[in-house]
């Protein structure tokens, strides 16, 4: 049942490897960015769940999708205040 969410890491660190080139410095920008790569995710696991169990799209929305919603929102914004935060000392160690 996780293949889905495996396979939709794959394209969010895709899309968020190119992303966050272009406006590193705008916090909100981030967030919107981390925001989609988690709805990503959630989506294409959303689907797997949906194919592979033959649930209903209604169904398996509200069991793979839904729930982690507040919990990624969550955790873009901590990602994103993070990563503005210690942008200058990562630039730093790489």
């Amino acid at each position: 049942p996780t293949g889905g969410y495996l396979i939709g890491f794959v394209f969010a660190a895709l899309f968020l490897g190119r992303a966050v080139k272009y406006d590193r410095n705008n916090p909100v920008y981030l967030f919107a960015v981390f925001s989609i790569c988690s709805f990503a995710i959630l989506g294409f696991g959303t689907l797997w769940l949906k194919v592979l169990l033959g649930l209903t799209f209604k169904r398996a929305l509200f069991l793979g999708f839904v729930p982690f919603v507040a919990g990624d929102l969550f955790k873009a914004l901590a990602a994103s205040y993070l990563y503005f935060k210690f942008q200058s000392r990562i630039k730093e160690v790489l």
